[in-house]
This record gives C-alpha cells, sequence and structure tokens, in this order.
C-alpha cells in the first residue's frame, strides 16, 4: 500500500502584524487577510550566536471565521490559526515570475493583545457559555 498524499495540516501561534484586512469576494464570501509574526531563531555562521528572527507569514481567512477574526484582531494581538498551505505563483506586469506560500486558516483562536490579565476573565465566560451551548441537555450520566 502506497500512501499518494501528503498532509497539509499547519499550526501558527504569533502575532497579528498591523491590522487584518476585511474584504468581500463577489461570490459574497468575507475573507480576512493579516501576516503572523512567529519566532523564530537562528544561529549566525561568522560568529556562531543566535538572533532573533521573526518569519512573517501570510494568513487568509474565508467566511464566518474570517468576519470573526477581522472583528475580534488587531495588530499586535496573538492569535493562533490552524489550516493548510497554499501556493500560488504568477506573472507579473513585467514579466516576472513571483510566487508566495500562504496559510489558508481554518480556524483562528484570539489569544490576546498584552491586556490578557483585564481580558482572561471575558474570555473564560465567553468559552464556557460556547461549552455550555454545545453540552448534552441530560448531563446525569455524565457525573
Amino acid at each position: 500500500m502506497s500512501i499518494t498524499k501528503g498532509i497539509n495540516s499547519v499550526v501558527l501561534i504569533g502575532r497579528v502584524i498591523s491590522g487584518p484586512e476585511h474584504d468581500v469576494l463577489t461570490s459574497g464570501c468575507g475573507v480576512c487577510r493579516m501576516r503572523l509574526a512567529v519566532d523564530g531563531v537562528r544561529r549566525d555562521p561568522v560568529t556562531g550566536e543566535c538572533d532573533e528572527k521573526p518569519s512573517l507569514i501570510g494568513v487568509s481567512v474565508f467566511g464566518a471565521e474570517g468576519d470573526r477574526a477581522a472583528a475580534l484582531l488587531r495588530g499586535g494581538g496573538w492569535a493562533a490559526v490552524q489550516g493548510r498551505l497554499q501556493w500560488r505563483a504568477w506573472e507579473t506586469d513585467d514579466g516576472d515570475f513571483e510566487e508566495s506560500v500562504t496559510v489558508v486558516a481554518e480556524s483562528v483562536q484570539f489569544l490576546g493583545d498584552g491586556h490578557e490579565e483585564e481580558q482572561m476573565g471575558e474570555l473564560v465566560e465567553i468559552r464556557l457559555r460556547h461549552t455550555q451551548e454545545q453540552a448534552p441537555l441530560d448531563m446525569a450520566g455524565y457525573a
């Protein structure tokens, strides 16, 4: 048995760079585009010293999740995204070949904006309310 498909799954946690852009496509579907700064450490080949250099990753979020991400996320805030990589290639007006790899996010989680202690109570309350809405009505058998 051979495996013919690879696994295309990405999970990133980082800071949102500037404000996310929110657009509506001609199909009527909303899309939120942002860049996420993900921490990275690189060793200088000459000095041998380690230096922190973030990677800036493009992220697109579609539909209701994109609308929600655009409403919640702000530049400098922390976010976790789960999705897949997408490669695009195109030719510019000058005839040059360009390409990029971005993350198409299926799920985005707001993690804070530097004022986490103030917001933690609100985030926990939202999470509990969501969990209660998803829970079975009869909890007697789950004790």
